[in-house]
This record gives C-alpha cells, structure tokens and sequence, in this order.
C-alpha cells in the first residue's frame, strides 16, 4: 500500500505510473500477439477477423470497467480519509453485483456474436466465420477479464500499482507461448489465439485474486464481518454509472465506426486493425498517466489537499507531454515498419500486402501528430473523475466523440478522401476534448463533488 497524500508529487506520480505503463504494454501484448501470429501465419484475412472482432469486445469489457472504476473512485477517497469499514463494505456489495452482470454478459454474448457481426457490422462472409469464433471465445473469457481489471483497480486505489503488473507480464508470456503452439503448431488458426487468450487471462484473475486475499488485509473480506450495503452501493453506481454511460456510448461510437471501416472492404479492415493497435498502446500509455492523476487526486480530496492535487496535475501534464511528442516521433518516423511486423515477411511484397501497409501507414502518418492532445485529454479526465466529477467528463467526452463520428460519415461521401475519413476524423475529437476539460477545471467545481462531501451530507441530513 501507498499513502499518495504525503511526499513528493513528482516522484510519487512517477513511481506510481511506471509499474501501469509496463502492465498497459503487456495488457495490449494479448490483442497484438493474437494479431501478429494469426497475420503471419494465417493471413491478413485472419488479421481482418480479429479486427472486425475486437470493437465489440472492446465495447463489453469498457463499459463493465466504468461501474468497475466507480467502485476505485469510492475505495480511493474512502482509503484517503481512512474510513475502512465502508471501503470494505463498497468492495462487497459492488463486487458481488458487477460479477452477476458479467456473466450474464458473457452467457448472452457467446450467444449472440455470429448476429452482431453479419447483421450490426456487415461483416464480410470471407471473415465471418473466424470474426465469429474469436469473439465468441473472448465473451466467454470476459469474466476473467473483468475480475483482472476490478482487482487491479483495488490494489492501485490504495496505491498498489505494482502486483498487478507482475501477474500480467506472467500470463502475457504464457499467452504468447499458448498461441503460437495452438496456431503455428496446432493449426487452429484464429481460434487457436482465442483460446490462448482464454486460459492465459483466467489463470492471471485467478491468481490476483488469491494473491490479494492473503495479502492485503484491507482487503480480505470475510462473510459475517461485512454486510451488503445499499446505500453504499447506490453512491458508488452513481459513480461508476456515468463512467460505464460514457465507455458505453464510445463504443457503440467504436462499433460505428468499425461498420463504416468494414464498407471499405478487407484491406482497409486489416490496415485500421493494426494501425489502431499501434494506436491503443500510445492511447493505454496516456491512460496509465490519467490513472495515476485520478488515484493520487482521489486520495488527496479525501485528505482535503487541494493544492496538492493542483501540483500533481501539473507535473502529470508536463510528463504527458514530453512523452506524447516522444510517440507522435516514432509512429510517423517508422510508422510503415511498425504495421510491416503484423504481415508475412515471406509475403510483404504481394499486392494486398503492398496496399495493407500503405493504408496502415497513412492512418500513423496522420494520427501521430495529434499525440499530445490524447495525453492532455486524458490526464484531465482522469484529474476530474478522481475528484468524483464525473458527470461533466462522461457528458464532455461522448459530445466531441460524436463530433469524430460525425465528421469521419462525412468525409466517407467525399470522393478525394474516402477510406482515409477513418484517421483524418480523429483530430477534431482531441483538440475539442482539451479545450473542454481544461475550462472545467480552470472553473473549479470539482472541489466540492468528492464522495467524502456527499457522505459528510447525508450523516448531517440523518442527525
């Protein structure tokens, strides 16, 4: 455990955040494993069934991670102020609802897929049936991936960043060791990665939660000693419920927007596929630095240290910038090779392959410029969730991805543009998002939105 409301910010932010960037790397090491071995040793058809495949179960685990964060949210500032009891309380009555939700989630989407897919997506039939296999073996794994992800979000909100990391890097090697046998060896093509993915993400859920159980003692719930608590869980949906809203709506905007990628056939599918696994691990490296600034706000709002938070925002900022310029660097330098390690290099002269990295290419040339926007995007997002303002930031961000959906329908009927309407629409998205949150923190209502503040008011309201 670590107390972010004394010492100094800098160093804490940093030591914080570097355990989050190595496990946001190997969290994205999954997908682009899967992608990568399926694409050189299948084809960039497998490659295109993954990709088709990914939004949607982006969409599912996004959206249980917004209630999940709510329930980080509540434990962060309950840990800030010391109120151990009802962070104990928070931790059992969430846990055990959003566990219920996942599974009848994961039950209905194994169900579902094969029409999620032909009829929502308008995939097309050369990929369907391995689009279908993989997204029906990833629902099946989602509860593995939500109960990772939940703990995680528990051990960082008492400043615990690092044991999380330690469990992925271990079942991203096993992951990767699973899926070439089961794809190269085997000869399951993209089922093979699937269940790769499958076994490695249980085995990884299962042992954090042993670990935190015996571990940490804030922690180790036991029946008879807490209660299901309904106000408690009621404050903390209200917190996660915006949250959950808002990844939700963005992936409804991802599925949108993976439709119109699909309408431009197999070799854009593939090029948007590996391009925007570039993409999410710049994306995951900025969110990291949006967690570390949410946990640290949040711990410091319970204590009541405003101006520390103040300090710590401002640090964040300079370091996400210095690190996005680095980003923006590498992906339009090498943006080419990059999408080139997702491809046969026995075949990467073939003319699909010629036309997968030129569309691949494109997509980082453009994209990579507007890296210092995600970073200040996010780091303030985080900045406001942490301080439960979370209204302002779900609404703010749905309005400017709108915007993004909008303009990329748009410039899809402009002939000169076309295809590359997917990329040229994400600017307007990021620039907007700065503008938005730096207003409302400059404005300042934030300080007065904790769940500290709402608890404080209902004990007066009762007394």
């Amino acid at each position: 455990m670590q107390d972010l409301t004394k010492g100094n910010e800098v160093k804490q932010i940093i030591s914080f955040t570097i355990p989050m960037f190595i496990g946001s790397f190997f969290q994205q090491f999954y997908n682009i494993v899967d992608s990568i071995i399926v694409g050189n040793y299948v084809g960039a058809h497998a490659l295109a069934a993954i990709g088709t495949s990914t939004p949607i179960a982006f969409f599912f685990v996004v959206t249980m991670n917004g209630f999940a964060s709510g329930m980080a949210i509540v434990a962060t500032q309950l840990f800030g102020a010391q109120r151990l009891d009802e962070l104990r309380s928070v931790v059992f009555s969430t846990f055990s609802t959003l566990i219920a939700i996942s599974l009848v989630i994961s039950a209905g989407g194994v169900w579902a897929a094969n029409s999620i897919l032909k009829y929502l997506l308008k995939a097309p039939e050369s990929i369907l049936q391995d689009a279908t296999t993989y997204l029906q073996i990833y629902f099946a794994s989602l509860i593995f991936i939500f109960l990772y992800n939940a703990v995680s979000f528990l051990l960082r909100a008492i400043g615990d960043s690092r044991t999380p990391v330690y469990f992925l890097i271990i079942s991203s090697v096993i992951n990767a060791l699973l899926a070439i046998f089961f794809v190269k060896e085997m000869g399951w093509g993209v089922a093979g990665a699937a269940w790769a993915t499958f076994i490695a993400q249980g085995l990884c859920s299962i042992g954090l939660i042993t670990y935190t159980y015996i571990a940490i003692p804030v922690y180790r719930l036991k029946l008879g000693e807490v209660a299901f608590d309904k106000k408690l869980l009621y404050m903390t949906l209200s917190q996660g419920l915006p949250n959950a809203l808002q990844q939700a709506f963005l992936g409804v905007g991802g599925l949108a927007l993976q439709g119109l990628v699909n309408s431009f056939g197999e070799i854009t599918i593939a090029a948007a596929s590996a391009a925007f696994k570039v993409e999410q691990i710049v994306n995951q490296i900025s969110l990291n630095l949006s967690r570390a600034i949410s946990i640290f706000t949040g711990q410091n709002i319970g204590a009541g240290n405003i101006d520390r938070v103040k300090r710590g925002l401002r640090h964040t900022l300079a370091a996400g910038a210095v690190i996005g310029l680095l980003c923006s660097a590498i992906v339009i330098l090498f943006g080419e090779s990059i999408i080139g390690i997702f491809l046969d290099s026995n075949t990467a002269h073939t003319t699909i392959n010629e036309q997968v990295l030129f569309q691949g290419q494109q997509y980082l040339s453009v994209t990579g410029y507007f890296f210092l926007f995600v970073f200040a995007t996010n780091i303030l997002a985080g900045m406001l969730r942490g301080s439960s303002d979370t209204v302002y930031t779900t609404v703010g961000t749905l309005a400017i991805f709108i915007i993004r959906i909008a303009a990329a329908y748009i410039m899809a009927g402009i002939p000169a543009i076309g295809y590359q309407c997917i990329w040229w629409s994400q600017p307007f998205m990021w620039v907007i998002g700065v503008a938005a949150l730096w207003l409302r923190y400059k404005g300042g209502a934030w300080k007065t939105k904790s769940v500290i503040c709402r608890l404080q008011k209902l004990k007066q309201a009762n007394s």
